[in-house]
């Protein structure tokens, strides 16, 4: 079943882009069955200078990160500077389906969307920080992404925080802004390919990375909204605890367990100890009032537990702790193993190492990785044989008949929403964005999404940030799972919908009868996601981790850090929002390939999975060079200078990430300092550092970026709700909440030239749940009224 899950199987998709993130958002659609052809130019492009490459020997045919990126395509390398290049290219850009783009295509004198004028096609932009703007045409990398992004800011993350004043932002040692964009941009791709197969119209997207990045940062973003707090690098006082990163015996650990069902597995794991019956930490809030007494206390155990220690602990006990384990123990595991998610690079043979394979296991089966890239001597050839195939199968995927008068790609589409905390939740809100009517089904027996601080006023319900930030667009369906006839009604409520979105621990659904086998026997053409911490199947299914068990378990929190051997977690609860994306990507798939094939589809993501999707690099330095990647703190291993550099003002820092030699003259030219050939990195580093702290961050990046230097402000939540490009582009906007009152919020990650997405307020509880059972389902008043005495309604 996974291997015809190819719902873009005869769609053809031109990209013109360099590095990461174009190249993998149209690798995502090459996954997904697209016929992809890539335009790169005769100097090629800048991932395969990148490796790592198999014995440290550079070679642009053998990158590892080149690899990763563009398997599945057709590479045709030609003259894109020559009038017979840009004819080439105009012409599979006239015969594409979706064109995914970025800078480069400027850099070449391509004209993507004149190019497409006049055709019903999809373009996709991938861009620093849009098209429009203040700040549009800013250069930027990774680094320069993050810090415009938040997230680098943000790091290190909840619970974790700078154990020193002086220490700066920090990037996660992993092009995690660029892969962020790429991924915003498959599925901004496909959101335009469905609206474009439902009206026949043709649709601009357009994606910035700064924006893509900044709509992940939920936390962050609603502490401030909602609290007026910044938060991110510095620790934050834990209201419920334990939920803190600790030393162990090996290394580092996140220790949750807050909840007193966790609190009690972890006393009898500890032998119970005298201190536990002090009432001081009789309650998660006694503990989080009483930590200063508790942590030294718990530290006396955690320092004689390895990793393994620790891990056992969480799948014995069911305690979502985890260990930061190295790259090395992440993906050499029984786990990995057993789910067969890391496939060869197919750059050396049976040397080559091996890489992320595709992350979507559909219905109980991982679909297969698409193969190598292919690509020839001759450019022009490949070209040319593209599009003769092209020609002979016709128009391609042609819309639907007669085209549909439709506001928004996802107009008429019905989603069940059974997601908790941020994962799932995040999903049904974008999908709500692009025109889903998504139905949020809640208990108030359990209301653990909506008991998060901080809270408009005094904690109540409807005046949660976090629950207030992630579920705008639902109504709220209020139904007691608890009882048979509320699992009932949920069924029946499936039945009469399209997406069941749900990330319950594994076997959750199957026990209370809502599993996929009889969700899909009520309705054969359902599209169901689940999303779960390490995958519904392997020895590690039942592992319980949050946020920071996720960063830790994939490798990334081992490779993040200010020095060897002290890793350190990433901000913004990011697991979870790069669950949100991946959950809609999948969704959309889901909805192609029952348009297609008649049925529906369930497809199971595991957050480890999709967060090592994003680490290639770390990933191949250890299963090809058999070396352990560490962190770099905001170093590069060839970009000088590259770091986070303080500026005047209250912890206000500025990015700069030089990478050409015409750069680096424009930065001594602006410090004034000797003809950059005479100038030593010690000295350059000394100067630019003394240079930016006798200015404001917002002044010292305008006048690097416009001496020709990449460089950024590092924004926080407060500068993200606030800033005037980002307010301008319409990415900020305001959430009319009829308790919480107005609220800055971010906006969709995706504009698009042919609908708006749409914007309402997140649900008061239970405000949907008369009008699903009574026009849904067909209730009467009575039978609704008899419901809600025996509980099962609310």
């Amino acid at each position: 079943m996974a291997d015809d899950f190819r719902p873009l199987a005869g769609c053809r998709v031109v990209e013109l882009g360099d590095f990461v993130a174009a190249p993998f958002a149209a690798r995502l659609l090459a996954d997904a069955g697209a016929t992809v052809l890539k335009l790169e130019p005769e100097e090629g492009d800048s991932a395969r200078r990148e490796g790592p490459f198999p014995g440290d020997r550079p070679d642009p045919r053998r990158s590892g990160l080149f690899a990763y990126l563009n398997r599945g395509k057709r590479v045709a390398r030609l003259d894109l500077h020559s009038a017979e290049g840009r004819a080439m290219a105009a012409a599979a850009v006239a015969q594409a389906d979706i064109v995914v783009y970025d800078e480069q295509a400027a850099r070449l004198g391509l004209d993507v969307p004149s190019l497409a004028e006049g055709r019903p096609q999809v373009t996709v932009s991938v861009t620093a920080f849009g098209e429009s703007g203040p700040r549009a045409g800013w250069q930027a990398d990774d680094l320069i992404v993050v810090s415009a992004g938040g997230l680098a800011f943000a790091t290190p993350g909840f619970p974790d925080g700078v154990s020193d004043p002086e220490e700066p932002p920090l990037r996660p040692n992993a092009n995690l802004g660029e892969f962020i964009g790429g991924l915003m941009a498959a599925v901004g791709a496909l959101a335009g390919w469905t609206y474009r197969l439902r009206t026949g119209r043709a649709v601009q997207v357009e994606v910035s990375k700064q924006e893509a990045l900044a709509a992940m940062l939920n936390w962050e973003l609603a502490m401030f909204s909602y609290g007026g707090t910044i938060a991110g690098r510095h620790p934050v006082r834990v209201r419920l605890a334990p939920n803190h990163y600790l030393p162990i015996g090996e290394g580092w650990a996140a220790i949750v367990a807050f909840l007193d069902e966790h609190w009690q597995a972890l006393l009898e794991a500890m032998g119970n100890p005298d201190w536990a019956a002090d009432p001081r930490f009789a309650s998660a809030e006694l503990r989080g009032h009483n930590w200063p007494d508790l942590e030294p206390l718990l530290l006396q155990w955690t320092v004689t537990q390895g990793r393994r220690d620790i891990l056992a602990l969480a799948l014995e006990r069911r305690i979502p702790c985890a260990p930061a384990l190295p790259v090395s123990q992440a993906v050499e595991n029984e786990q990995v193993q057993s789910r067969q998610w890391l496939v060869p690079s197919g750059l050396d043979g049976d040397r080559s190492g091996r890489l992320p394979g595709d992350p979507l296991v559909v219905n109980g089966r991982r679909r297969p990785t698409a193969s190598d890239w292919q690509e020839g001597d001759d450019g022009a050839t490949i070209i040319a044989k593209t599009l003769r195939e092209w020609n002979g199968q016709g128009a391609g995927v042609a819309p639907r008949g007669g085209g549909e008068d439709i506001a928004r790609p996802l107009q008429g589409v019905r989603v069940v929403d059974l997601g908790q905390i941020v994962a799932v939740p995040l999903s049904g809100q974008w999908l709500a964005f692009l025109g889903a009517e998504v139905i949020l089904v809640e208990t108030r027996e359990r209301l653990t999404s909506r008991n998060f601080a901080p809270f408009a006023g005094e904690p109540r319900y409807n005046a949660c940030g976090i629950f207030n930030h992630i579920n705008r667009g639902k109504v709220s369906c209020t139904i007691n799972l608890k009882t048979e006839k509320g699992r009932e009604l949920l069924r029946a409520l499936v039945a009469r919908s399209d997406v069941v979105i749900e990330n319950f621990a594994p076997g959750t659904m199957e026990r209370l009868g809502l599993g996929y086998e009889t969700l899909r026997a009520l309705n054969p053409g359902l599209v169901m996601v689940s999303v779960s911490a390490c995958g519904h199947t392997g020895p590690w299914s039942e592992l319980a981790a949050l946020h920071s068990g996720v960063i830790c378990l994939s490798g990334l929190a081992a490779v993040t850090g200010y020095e060897p051997g002290y890793p350190r977690l990433v901000g913004g609860i990011l697991p979870d929002s790069i669950a949100a994306a991946y959950t809609v990507l999948s969704v959309l798939q889901g909805l192609e390939f029952r348009r297609r094939q008649g049925r529906g589809v369930h497809v199971q993501l595991a957050m480890t999975e999709l967060l090592q999707s994003f680490m290639p690099e770390a990933i191949l330095e250890w299963t090809m060079l058999g070396r352990e990647p560490q962190p770099l703190g905001n170093g590069h291993p060839w970009k000088r200078p590259h770091g986070i550099y303080r500026a005047r003002g209250d912890d206000a820092w500025v990015a700069v990430s030089v990478w050409t030699e015409e750069q680096r003259q424009a930065l001594c030219s602006l410090l004034g300092r000797a003809a950059a050939a005479d100038e030593g990195h010690a000295g350059l580093e000394e100067a630019l550092r003394a240079w930016i702290g006798a200015r404001g961050a917002d002044e010292a990046a305008s006048r690097l970026q416009a001496a020709g230097v990449p460089a950024c402000k590092v924004f926080n939540a407060r500068d993200t709700l606030q800033d005037e490009h980002l307010q301008g582009r319409g990415f900020v906007v305001i959430d009319r909440h009829p308790v919480a009152g107005d609220r800055p919020l971010p906006g969709a990650p995706w504009r698009f030239s042919a609908w708006q997405p749409s914007y309402r307020h997140a649900p008061l509880l239970g405000d949907g749940t008369e009008r699903v059972m009574r026009e849904l389902l067909g209730l009467s008043e009575d039978e609704i009224a008899a419901l809600t005495e025996q509980g099962v309604l609310h």
